[in-house]
């Protein structure tokens, strides 16, 4: 399979895509970060989705670490339509395919990638999460350990 230019020369960790997901209860897209710390070398991609329903997201998650819910208000991150608040203990997976796919059917609108220190508390958060799978953990591990 060939990785579109585009795609290539800006998925890395932290990149943001406006898309909807099948996963997810919402046909409305949502905001996806990439959280893996080599996405093009993996072949699932991991990513986390911010919601706008801080306190609901809070209460669901009141017995998990604090950090594993990570908040983002608009003036931190511009690209979000709204302070948003976003759940670590649920990662989505998708393939570098169904990226490209989707990129192709032009069903994602790029973002300005998260910033840093975000990027590291989502990191953090997913690592911390009782309930994200060790292999998903294992791709972010690869590199924020070094």
């Amino acid at each position: 399979m060939s990785v579109p230019i585009a795609i290539r020369l800006s998925l890395r960790p932290g990149t943001v895509y406006y898309m909807a997901d099948r996963a997810l209860t919402s046909i409305k897209p949502h905001y996806f970060v990439v959280v893996n710390s080599d996405p093009l070398r993996d072949e699932v991609l991991l990513l986390t989705v911010a919601s706008s329903q801080i306190e609901t997201v809070k209460r669901r998650r009141a017995k998990e670490p604090e950090s594993t819910v990570v908040e983002v208000s608009q003036s931190t991150f511009g690209d979000f339509s709204k302070d948003s608040i976003i759940d670590c203990n649920q990662v989505f997976t998708k393939t570098l395919q169904d990226l490209c796919g989707q990129w192709q059917r032009k069903e994602i609108i790029p973002k300005n990638d998260i910033p840093h220190e975000i990027l590291r508390a989502l990191q953090k958060g997913v690592l911390d999460s009782r309930l994200v799978s060790p292999s998903d953990k294992e791709k972010i591990k690869a590199k924020s350990e070094k």
